[in-house]
């Protein structure tokens, strides 16, 4: 806005309790402002944003096998429909041929929401997840019914690196996951989907820390970033 604020607003302001001073000119109120913005940024969550890696087809298959959840492995059709086609000798051949031809390398994104929210969205920007997320502390997410009251809880421990820019993810599996539930074994799936467990996660709109971002916006670094 441009226009300014009159100084009869700041008149009628009240002093709040246990203050000598309150800010009376535009100025000051605007240094005040600052530092409540300040105070609201270092109490977010670094992990809220927007978050970004490119998938591939033979690391999803991996980190499912590596789980034990080999029977969550989608069929060939299936991932086609997931990542894409790609050239034929795409793939890797050791994952049983169900990754050749697949697509590459495709962008994904999280995205962590302030109020508790979690959308993923895909590499043409569709949002093609969702969920609610609980921080237990500041280094563990939890999902508390994994999309559905009939589903477990998921958790998995983060870290974050270079500046908070990057974020890991470690999924904790039960131990008894061979006992589990045919729904509980998809749960974990989709667990598995999500965090991609060990492997990097990078920020999109690094100079946008809040969720804010306008559908389609690009940050600094010329990404794409996203919101609902």
């Amino acid at each position: 806005m441009d226009a300014s604020i009159p100084q009869s607003f700041w008149d009628g302001l009240p002093a709040p309790w246990g203050l000598d001073q309150y800010p009376s000119e535009p100025g000051d109120y605007a240094r005040a402002t600052g530092l409540a913005k300040a105070f609201e940024q270092a109490n977010i969550n670094p992990l809220v944003g927007d978050w970004r890696r490119k998938r591939t087809c033979e690391e999803y298959v991996r980190r499912l096998t590596q789980a034990g959840l080999e029977d969550q492995i989608p069929d060939h059709e299936a991932l086609l429909a997931e990542f894409g086609a790609g050239e034929p000798d795409q793939g890797d051949q050791g994952s049983d041929g169900r990754c050749q031809g697949v697509n590459g390398r495709l962008a994904h994104d999280h995205i962590f929401y302030r109020d508790g929210r979690f959308a993923s969205v895909d590499n043409y920007g569709r949002f093609v997840d969702n969920d609610r997320y609980k921080l237990t502390n500041d280094h563990t997410i939890v999902f508390p019914n994994s999309r559905n009251e009939s589903f477990p809880p998921v958790t998995a421990h983060f870290r974050f690196s270079d500046d908070l820019n990057t974020v890991t993810f470690d999924l904790v599996l039960p131990k008894n996951l061979d006992e589990c539930s045919v729904r509980c074994r998809g749960a974990y799936g989709w667990a598995v989907s999500v965090f991609f467990s060990g492997l990097p996660w990078h920020r999109v709109c690094q100079a946008d820390h809040k969720d804010n971002n306008v559908n389609g916006r690009t940050d600094e670094l010329g990404e794409p970033c996203w919101i609902s």
